[in-house]
């Protein structure tokens, strides 16, 4: 199809939707998470949150479109806070993205890429390391801005971490009940 979306627009903000459309999907690159949450909780830090409506009055402008920009984050890194079923499904087609990833990077003798070789990864490992290490953290930060998150998403998550738990046992317990080839240790 032949739509522009951005047939309206002067070359300069067609420059800026670039700009700042490019700048959205590079805060969602996981190789960026701590930095830019550490930046974010320095900001929260300097404007405070006692009070989270006047935290959006003291804010200055590029500190706003950081805030937007972490909100877009959390929103690409949710899936674990989604509730059940929904949080399940989409870890499995998140894996299955990661180990098509893996298996073409194998294909091509690269090193595969965390969580992307099908072999090794477990998923109850992989999910509680995710949601424990960048998820929480980064609803926990967003309750700063958002008290309704402590509520009505925390719940859920600290809800799907134990049930990732729970598999992590009973894949554990599975792997002791199956017998060993003769000679092999365990």
């Amino acid at each position: 199809s032949d739509v522009d979306i951005l047939a309206g627009l002067q070359p300069t903000q067609k420059d800026a939707f670039r700009a700042n459309f490019t700048k959205a999907i590079l805060w969602t690159d996981m190789s960026q998470h701590f930095a830019k949450l550490a930046q974010l909780k320095s900001k929260i830090s300097h404007f405070g949150t006692a009070n989270p409506a006047k935290f959006y009055i003291n804010i200055d402008g590029r500190s706003i479109s950081s805030v937007l920009l972490f909100l877009l984050h959390v929103a690409d890194i949710s899936n674990p806070a989604k509730p059940a079923p929904i949080f399940v499904e989409w870890c499995d087609r998140c894996l299955n993205e990661f180990f098509a990833q893996g298996d073409a990077e194998k294909k091509a003798f690269l090193p595969v890429s965390p969580m992307c070789d099908r072999d090794v990864t477990v998923k109850s490992d992989s999910q509680l390391g995710f949601i424990k290490f960048i998820v929480r953290p980064s609803f926990v930060l967003l309750s700063d801005l958002m008290p309704r998150v402590v509520d009505e998403i925390l719940p859920v998550l600290e809800s799907n971490l134990k049930y990732w738990e729970d598999q992590k046992i009973k894949g554990e317990e599975e792997r002791n009940d199956t017998p060993q080839a003769v000679g092999s240790s365990k």
